[in-house]
């Protein structure tokens, strides 16, 4: 798998294609509705917080794989699920501007993203605070899913079950994939994920990272 292209460089290709959506974003803002003109700013700055959890300074999923104790083998497998889901929750927004109740997919994960690095923070050996990404999804993203949460409830209402139905866009592919991948590619019990990323946040599991 990691003599893919796509898999090695997951993180360069996002840049480039958030790059491109950007780009168009700008070329053609009076023409886009605000909608898709946000999913356009949000990609470029998921790309953006991408790097600081895998390059600058890097090693989320290093401690995440610490937390949960999962036996990897390959790390490219869970930096490439990543780009997947990425790819699969910001582009479709993105091309189907019509359906803009699409864009609360991605306002989840903004809002599941500092949650997360919080929780990844009390569990680093390192500073007990930080985690690689932390930053960036405070700045970026946090700021933004306000903004959008306030313009569809100010300028474009959107009947509760589309916020329902585009949650659940993303969090059934989201811990599908996280299943898949810890049970059947790194053959280890879910329930065992589950508890150890529990007590590493609770500091009753000590993790190397």
């Amino acid at each position: 798998m990691t003599n893919n292209f796509f898999v090695k460089n997951s993180l360069y290709v996002t840049s480039v294609l958030a790059s491109i959506v950007l780009a168009i974003t700008i070329a053609f803002w009076n023409d886009m509705p605000m909608t898709q003109r946000l999913i356009g700013i949000y990609y470029f700055l998921i790309a953006a917080h991408e790097w600081e959890e895998l390059k600058l300074p890097g090693g989320f999923v290093e401690l995440v794989i610490g937390m949960t104790g999962m036996p990897v083998r390959d790390m490219q497998i869970p930096k490439f699920a990543l780009f997947l889901l990425t790819l699969y929750m910001l582009v479709l927004p993105f091309c189907i501007p019509g359906a803009h109740w699409l864009v609360i997919g991605a306002l989840v994960l903004g809002i599941i993203e500092p949650i997360a690095h919080i929780m990844a923070g009390r569990a680093n050996p390192k500073s007990r605070i930080y985690s690689p990404g932390m930053i960036t999804s405070f700045l970026f993203m946090l700021p933004l899913d306000i903004y959008t949460i306030w313009y569809l409830a100010a300028r474009e209402p959107i009947a509760g079950y589309f916020w329902v139905a585009a949650a659940l866009l993303l969090l059934i592919p989201l811990f599908s994939v996280q299943r898949i991948i810890v049970v059947h590619m790194m053959n280890m019990s879910y329930k065992d994920f589950i508890r150890n990323a529990r007590d590493s946040v609770l500091g009753k599991r000590k993790i190397q990272y």
